[in-house]
């Protein structure tokens, strides 16, 4: 079967089951903006983008069923810095989010945490050393950058 040529992703959508609560979530806490959104079909459709050059970056649409299980994965961004990961997890402590599972993976430094309709989400740095996976230690963010850096380089 041939290869489709070289393609970015740039864009997933979802159902949702509370589609004011999701936009919310991602408005607030992710820094999404509403590109557009309307009554699509039997429901409603909202496109959100954190890039200006981007119409949308994530779809929310209406049908998911209240007691239906996320099928997602994870949702994943990547940062710029490991200073931003740090700040990714400060900001959720200091919103108390419920679930947030910092992790060293050796070949990325992350942090996880869930929306109101539970799918993951990860906000992560990579590092430059191969490390095989699945690997998953604690990342203590009680540590400096630097003891980080040297635990996350021994692996």
């Amino acid at each position: 079967m041939p290869k489709l040529p070289n393609v970015t992703l740039r864009h997933v959508g979802m159902y949702v089951i509370d589609m004011d609560r999701m936009v919310g979530f991602y408005e607030g806490v992710l820094g999404f903006t509403v590109a557009d959104r309307g009554p699509f079909r039997d429901g409603e459709i909202a496109f959100m983008t954190r890039d200006p050059d981007e119409h949308h970056e994530i779809v929310f649409m209406t049908g998911r069923a209240p007691d239906s299980p996320t099928t997602v994965n994870q949702v994943s961004f990547r940062a710029d810095s490991f200073a931003d990961v740090r700040a990714t997890h400060d900001l959720l402590v200091a919103a108390r989010m419920e679930k947030i599972d910092p992790v060293d993976h050796g070949n990325a430094l992350s942090v996880y945490f869930w929306d109101p309709e539970d799918n993951r989400i990860e906000v992560y740095i990579p590092t430059p050393w191969y490390v095989a996976q699945p690997n998953r230690t604690v990342l203590d963010f009680s540590r400096s950058d630097e003891e980080i850096a040297a635990a996350n380089e021994a692996k």
